[in-house]
C-alpha cells in the first residue's frame, strides 16, 4: 500500500472516531464541519483572551492549541491568558490536554491563564478533573460577580 492510502485510511480512522460508520468510502470525500473550531480573540494590555466556539474535542484541540501559540508567539508582552469558555459545548480529555499545555505554556512565560465564563456541564468536567487546582476556573454565574 502507498503512502498516501495509509494516510486516507488514518484519516478514516479518525472519522470512525467521530462518525462511526468509517467503512464508507464517502468518508475520504466527506467535509467535517462538527470538526471546525472557530476562534475569536482581543489583546488587552498585557492579556490575550480566546473566544473559541464549538466543540474541544480530540478532532480540534490540536489545532485549537496551534492557533494560540501562533498568536502568542507573535505578541511577547502577553503574559496573561484568559479563556472565556461560553460557546464551548463539550470538552474532553484532548481538550482538557490542550488546555494544560496551554498553561505550561503559559508558566514558561512566566504568566498566568484564567478560565472563565464555562457552561455548568463544561464546568464540572473541568472541576472533576483537577483543572481548578491549576488555575481560577470560573463558571458563567461567578464571571459575572468578579
Amino acid at each position: 500500500m502507498c503512502k498516501q492510502h495509509k494516510t486516507l485510511y488514518f484519516f478514516a480512522k479518525e472519522l470512525w472516531l467521530r462518525r462511526k460508520w468509517w467503512k464508507n468510502i464517502e468518508i475520504i470525500t466527506i467535509s467535517k464541519p462538527e470538526e471546525v473550531i472557530t476562534l475569536e480573540w482581543e489583546v488587552t494590555r498585557d492579556t490575550l483572551t480566546i473566544y473559541p466556539k464549538g466543540d474541544l474535542d480530540m478532532a480540534t484541540a490540536r489545532r485549537m492549541k496551534e492557533q494560540i501559540e501562533t498568536i502568542l508567539y507573535s505578541r511577547l508582552g502577553v503574559t496573561h491568558l484568559v479563556v472565556n469558555l461560553k460557546r464551548i459545548r463539550l470538552i474532553d480529555s484532548s481538550g482538557l490536554g490542550m488546555l494544560i499545555g496551554c498553561y505550561k505554556y503559559m508558566q514558561g512565560r512566566e504568566g498566568s491563564m484564567m478560565l472563565v465564563e464555562s457552561s455548568k456541564s463544561v464546568y464540572r468536567i473541568l472541576e472533576l478533573s483537577g483543572m481548578k487546582k491549576l488555575m481560577p476556573v470560573l463558571c458563567g454565574d461567578q464571571s459575572k460577580l468578579q
